[in-house]
């Protein structure tokens, strides 16, 4: 009896076949492999099909809903171009031009001067530390007291000797931090001079443009109208060109209500 095992993952089917003879179960089993082979085409074109119409009807959906928010967005937009004019008029769009001033402080902070790095104190031979203290044996000999009195003359002179070291080194290292500070200092003072410089001459020039415009000078007039507009709020899709020298006399009739003024070529 000959006995083959096929099974067909895609579809979880399993099957055995069996026979006496061995070239009818080998044929069997191999028409039974195609036909789940035929079946298992068949159903991956079908979930093929199905998900193609499921992609078409998802992205009809999509672009409905996009069309939607699209024509949302434009009536807004609408709405907003057709509330300039009275939302301008109730706002104020007087320029300040004290507000158009750099009253900034200068920002960056002025170097701080090194601590200065303080010197122990000199020794003095006459200190307590470096004279000899005898006993009786050193008042009975003198060599002994001899010999105490020239250790502690070395004693003085080698501390002596480590503090004048130590005194050359703190000195070379406070000039070096105050060189370092004075550089420091003088490049900070430059940039702080060349920022009030800066600042005053922008200003100057705001004063000069008032001075123009108080007296009605007609370029004068224009930057104002002009700031005014650049101030005022718009959607992107408004234009923004304003008054030019040809719109001086009608910016002339409105400064007073300072309204937004628009000219078109």
């Amino acid at each position: 009896m000959y006995r083959i095992e096929i099974k067909h993952e895609g579809l979880n089917k399993y099957r055995e076949i069996k026979g006496k003879d061995f070239h009818v179960v080998q044929q069997k089993a191999i028409m039974q492999e195609l036909d789940w082979n035929e079946k298992w085409r068949n159903k991956q074109e079908m979930e093929a099909k199905r998900a193609e119409r499921e992609r078409v009807a998802l992205e009809k959906e999509e672009k409905k809903s996009l069309a939607t928010q699209l024509s949302g967005e434009a009536m807004e937009q609408l709405e907003v171009i057709d509330s300039i004019l009275t939302y301008t008029l109730r706002v104020d769009d007087k320029i300040n031009w004290e507000d158009l001033k750099d009253l900034s402080e200068y920002e960056v902070m002025e170097p701080i001067k090194p601590h200065v790095i303080e010197v122990s104190k000199e020794p003095r031979e006459s200190h307590l530390l470096y004279q000899p203290k005898f006993n009786i044996w050193d008042k009975m000999f003198s060599f002994l007291k001899e010999k105490k009195i020239e250790k502690m003359k070395e004693l003085f002179q080698s501390d002596y000797k480590k503090w004048e070291e130590e005194k050359k080194e703190i000195e070379l290292k406070n000039k070096k931090r105050m060189e370092k500070y004075e550089e420091l200092i003088n490049d900070w003072e430059k940039e702080r001079k060349e920022f009030l410089t800066r600042q005053k001459e922008k200003n100057d020039a705001i004063d000069l443009e008032k001075k123009m415009y108080f007296k009605k000078v007609p370029a004068a007039i224009v930057d104002y109208c002009d700031m005014v507009l650049s101030n005022s709020v718009y959607p992107d899709t408004f234009p923004h060109v304003f008054c030019n020298l040809k719109g001086y006399k009608i910016a002339m009739k409105r400064l007073e209500l300072c309204q937004p003024v628009f000219y078109y070529d």
